[in-house]
């Protein structure tokens, strides 16, 4: 399905890291459509869906901001490459290579002397420390007090490591043992205790791994503790659903008063995350609700994670939307809140409003404000027919961004008049200029067809190379120029060229230089001097004879 035309450079791009980074979830493909949720920024959730026929797109829908502006979104280009994952994996499993193999195996397993079977395995995996570990964590049944205390005692010696001493002379240590070490206890120790139905041991053990993690100062310098807390939280939701409400109950408890009692960055979200997932009920939501609230009522500055919590749980619980709307206006100077408040207008179609809010945005967070924003600025101006703050926002875009995408330049050569254009391209050019940003410098002067400044800038401030990449520009114009040129880097080349690597380099320029139009007086010239110059290289010579013979210069 040929679709990448329907999509600028910069989407493409953005749109393809979301697809690796495995932001695309909830996928649904039918024959004619594909729907998905994608993360977005600032972990916003968009819905997307397409629809096509007979490998063409028929429509492309996002519940993001962008859909309402020029542009064809960043979450439509990760879906449809999730989309083509899908069905190349689909297409590629159909026939499994090895088959026949795999039936031996099986029908081997099925006959096999189970006393056979026992010796293999122990004199081929005694030794095999990974195997013996999955191989007890799937065949040990019986679990005791004293298995527990083990575990625990386990546990402890992990957050009692000097971490200090884990590092090396450069301030960090390679293998991340820390790390190794809590992943490992989680997936053989916890889930085996899951396994075994042991519920209880294994949430005591999940509750010391989250206040350690709590309580360890500088934790994110030794683990990935977004990688623990995710598995952490995997194995409570597991258990969550195997027990009965009572015992859910003391787990909503102790949730509740970990993220009433003790909050912390790292942790509280997580035990937010596991309220909402699995205690849903309006009951539970409200009591959640309420300490929340709490929270925000005693501190002067709430974290933003516990501001969008009291959003999700007001919508959940179908608070008025004036209060929902007041609560939003009281805290708009939280990124994430203010991103909310102009989706909203922007969904209404307030254009006015979310233009309004976005250059509030900006005065507060200044140059944190984000590059998207004013991407989406741009294309509400644009919307509004505003050329005066379109062109503003394209200069802040080209300019304080940085953004070297002739799509914004052309978007502002339209914007502007012939005079004002010319002005304006010559404060770009300064400005890539200082920023030695020559090789983008070449596709302004393509676009602008100005072969001088072209060729000038390459021969001054770009590789040799790229004279051959652009030639077709400007080869009428200066091919007498590149000659010379060619002519010039061939004999200073031959100076220093004492081995195979560096004969090959002088042979592939004059491949260069007997390509142009009137070149062979030039090139034999050339070669006439490396003949008698370096006569006595007889490896050069060689080369250039070959040269030559194939080129009927003798």
């Amino acid at each position: 399905m040929n679709w990448k035309h329907l999509f600028d450079k910069d989407r493409l791009d953005r749109g393809y890291n979301y697809y690796i980074e495995n932001r695309v979830y909830d996928v649904i493909l039918t024959e004619n459509s594909i729907v998905s949720k994608v993360e977005g920024s600032r972990s916003n959730i968009y819905e997307v869906k397409i629809t096509f026929n007979d490998d063409e797109i028929d429509s492309l829908y996002c519940t993001c901001p962008y859909y309402y502006s020029d542009f064809n979104c960043k979450h439509m280009v990760a879906t449809l490459h999730k989309m083509e994952e899908i069905k190349n994996n689909t297409q590629s499993n159909i026939l499994d290579d090895n088959y026949d193999e795999k039936s031996l195996f099986a029908d081997l397993i099925k006959e096999v002397d189970e006393k056979q079977l026992r010796q293999f395995i122990y004199e081929h995996f005694n030794d095999n420390t990974t195997f013996m570990e999955e191989f007890i964590n799937e065949f040990q049944q019986e679990f005791t007090p004293e298995d527990f205390d083990n575990y625990e005692n386990m546990l402890e010696n992990i957050f009692n490591i000097d971490v200090v001493e884990l590092y090396n002379e450069n301030g960090f240590y390679q293998d991340t043992p820390f790390q190794k070490y809590l992943e490992n206890f989680i997936n053989d120790k916890i889930n085996l205790l899951y396994k075994n139905e042991e519920y209880n041991y294994a949430l005591q053990l999940l509750y010391m791994i989250y206040e350690n993690i709590s309580k360890k100062t500088n934790a994110k310098q030794y683990i990935e503790i977004d990688t623990i807390l995710n598995s952490c939280n995997y194995y409570m939701e597991k258990i969550i659903d195997k027990q009965d409400n009572a015992a859910n109950e003391e787990i909503f408890t102790y949730l509740i008063n970990k993220i009433r009692y003790d909050f912390t960055s790292d942790t509280t979200k997580y035990f937010i995350n596991l309220c909402l997932n699995k205690f849903n009920s309006v009951l539970y939501l409200k009591q959640l609700d309420s300490t929340i609230g709490e929270i925000i009522q005693i501190s002067n500055n709430p974290p933003e994670k516990i501001l969008l919590t009291k959003y999700e749980l007001m919508n959940l619980l179908d608070y008025p939307l004036e209060n929902i709307n007041s609560f939003l206006e009281e805290n708009k100077e939280y990124p994430k809140i203010m991103e909310i408040l102009i989706d909203e207008e922007i969904k209404n179609k307030n254009i006015d409003n979310a233009i309004k809010l976005l250059n509030e945005n900006k005065e507060i967070h200044g140059n944190t404000f984000s590059f998207e924003s004013d991407l989406l600025l741009l294309s509400l101006y644009k919307c509004k027919n505003d050329n005066y703050n379109a062109i503003r926002e394209l200069k802040t875009i080209i300019y304080d961004f940085d953004v070297k995408d002739m799509y914004f330049i052309k978007e502002l050569k339209e914007l502007l008049s012939s005079e004002e254009w010319n002005e304006e391209l010559s404060n770009i050019i300064i400005f890539y200029e200082k920023s030695y940003s020559y090789d983008f410098l070449n596709d302004l002067y393509i676009e602008e067809h100005d072969v001088d400044k072209l060729f000038y800038n390459i021969i001054n401030n770009c590789q040799l190379k790229q004279i051959e990449e652009y030639r077709e520009y400007f080869e009428d114009k200066y091919s007498s120029n590149i000659l010379s040129i060619y002519q010039n880097y061939i004999l200073n080349q031959a100076k220093t060229a004492k081995n195979i690597s560096g004969y090959t380099l002088i042979i592939k320029y004059l491949n260069y230089m007997i390509s142009y139009n009137n070149s062979t007086y030039t090139v034999k010239n050339v070669i006439s001097t490396l003949k008698k110059k370096y006569k006595y290289r007889e490896l050069l010579m060689e080369k250039i004879n070959e040269f030559e013979l194939l080129n009927s210069l003798i």
